[in-house]
C-alpha cells in the first residue's frame, strides 16, 4: 500500500476512536467499523461476529451478505481463534474470492472476529493484515466498552429495584389520614425520599428528604440516612430529637463523605389531627387550608450531616378536616423547561389555589402533570419527590 492508503487507514482510526468516545451502541459502531473496514481494504463484503457463552461464533453485524453467507464465511475461523493473528482463506463461495478475518481481543482473550470478503481474485497483503488487525483492536473496545455499559445498566436497574422497595407504598388505616406519595428518579438511581413510619400510640412518622448529591453515592447516603430515622423515629416522641440523633451519627461517622440531606419530618398523631415538625433545611412545606389560606411552613435549622450539635425548632398544627399538607423536594420547583425557565415556589402557590382535588391523591397528580406539562420533554435534572396529607373528613378514611 501506498502512502494515500496509510493516511487514509490514519484518518480512519481516529474517526473511529472519535466513535467509541461519543457512542456505546454497539451496533451503531460496528456498522461504521464494517462499511469503514471494507473502504481501506477495497473489499464489497465485512462482517463481524461475537463469541456466545459456548465459545461459538455468532453474526453480528454483516454488509453485502446474508445471513447464511456469514455462518460460511465465519465457520473456518472458529477453530483458529486461538492462533490470535489474522488469518486469509479462500471465500467458501468464490474460487477466485478471498476472507481475511483477525480476531478481536479483549483483555487478552479472544472474544470474536472482524473480517473482510471478495468475490474477485485478490490476495491480502501483510500491510493490510497489519489494517485489519488495528481496526480489529479498537472495535475490540467498542465491544469491551458496551458490554460493561450493559452490565452497569443491569446493575443499576438492580439498585433501582431495591431503592424503590426502601419506599413504603402502604401505612396502616387510620383516622383521618389520607396520604399519597410519589418519587421519581433523574437517574437510574437518587437521593430523594420520602417515609411513613409506623410510630408507637397510632401515630405515623411522615419523612421528605433530599441528598446532596445524586447517582450512587446519594443513593447509599440515602439508604443509610432511611434507616437511621427507621432506628430512632419509634424511640422519640419529638422530632427534633430524631434529627439531632441521626445528625450525630451521619456527622460522626459519615462525615467523611462529605454530603448531607435536607429533611423534613413530622410526627402525625391521627386522633388528635396534631402534626408536629421539624425541618432540616428542607424545602419550606404547605399548609393549604380548606377555607382557601395557604400557610407557609417556618424554615428550620442546618441539614443534617453538616455540624454536630445542632437543634431544630418544632412548629405544631392542628389539621382541621379538609386541609392539605404539601411536601416535596427542589425536582418541583427548580424544574426547567426547554427555554431554561423555572417552575419556582410562586407556580406551586398558584396550583395550590382552591378549589383543590378532595384526596391526596389528586392534589399529587395535579402537581405532577402541571410540572410535566412544564418541562415537556425537557430531561428532568433532579429527582422529583413528593408527600401529601389530607386531613380527612370522619368516614373518608
Amino acid at each position: 500500500m501506498d502512502n494515500a492508503g496509510s493516511a487514509q487507514e490514519l484518518y480512519f482510526l481516529y474517526q473511529l476512536a472519535k466513535s467509541l468516545a461519543l457512542s456505546i451502541d454497539l451496533d451503531e459502531v460496528m456498522e461504521y467499523v464494517i462499511d469503514g473496514t471494507c473502504a481501506l481494504l477495497g473489499a464489497e463484503q465485512g462482517f463481524c461476529c461475537f463469541l456466545d457463552h459456548a465459545g461459538r461464533l455468532r453474526p453480528h453485524t454483516a454488509r453485502g451478505l446474508q445471513a447464511a453467507d456469514l455462518d460460511a464465511l465465519a465457520r473456518p475461523f472458529q477453530g483458529a481463534l486461538d492462533e490470535r493473528r489474522p488469518i486469509a482463506c479462500a471465500h467458501p463461495q468464490s474460487a477466485q474470492g478471498a476472507v481475511l478475518a483477525a480476531p478481536l481481543l479483549v483483555r487478552n482473550q479472544v472474544q470474536g472476529l472482524l473480517g473482510v470478503a471478495t468475490v474477485y481474485e485478490r490476495q491480502f497483503s501483510p500491510v493490510e493484515q497489519k489494517r485489519l488487525t488495528n481496526v480489529a483492536n479498537l472495535a475490540a473496545l467498542a465491544l469491551d466498552n458496551a458490554r460493561l455499559y450493559e452490565r452497569v445498566q443491569q446493575e443499576l436497574a438492580l439498585g433501582w429495584q431495591i431503592q424503590q422497595s426502601f419506599l413504603p407504598t402502604s401505612w396502616p388505616a387510620l383516622p383521618h389520614t389520607d396520604l399519597a406519595v410519589f418519587c421519581r428518579p433523574a437517574r437510574e438511581v437518587g437521593g430523594d425520599f420520602y417515609d411513613v413510619v409506623p410510630l408507637p400510640d397510632g401515630c405515623l412518622g411522615l419523612v421528605m428528604a433530599d441528598v446532596s448529591d445524586k447517582g450512587v453515592p446519594a443513593a447509599l447516603f440515602m439508604a443509610l440516612t432511611r434507616s437511621l430515622l427507621r432506628a430512632y423515629a419509634p424511640q422519640q416522641s419529638v422530632p427534633s430529637q430524631v434529627l439531632h440523633q441521626v445528625n450525630e451519627f451521619l456527622v460522626r461517622d459519615a462525615g467523611v463523605s462529605n454530603m448531607f440531606v435536607t429533611l423534613f419530618y413530622a410526627i402525625w398523631d391521627p386522633q388528635r389531627r396534631r402534626l408536629c415538625c421539624a425541618n432540616a433545611g428542607h424545602n419550606l412545606p404547605l399548609l393549604c387550608r380548606r377555607e382557601g389560606d395557604l400557610e407557609i411552613l417556618p424554615p428550620g435549622g442546618l441539614a443534617l450531616g453538616v455540624m454536630p450539635q445542632q437543634r431544630w425548632p418544632e412548629v405544631e398544627l392542628l389539621l382541621r378536616p379538609g386541609d392539605v399538607l404539601v411536601t416535596y423536594t427542589d425536582g418541583l420547583t427548580e424544574a426547567r423547561n426547554s427555554a431554561r425557565d423555572i417552575f419556582g415556589d410562586e407556580r406551586l402557590r398558584q396550583l395550590l389555589q382552591p378549589p383543590l382535588s378532595p384526596s391526596a391523591e389528586g392534589v399529587l397528580q395535579h402537581l405532577v402533570r402541571a410540572v410535566d406539562d412544564f418541562c415537556g420533554d425537557t430531561p428532568a435534572a433532579d429527582d422529583l419527590t413528593l408527600l401529601i396529607l389530607r386531613c380527612a373528613e370522619k368516614g373518608e378514611d
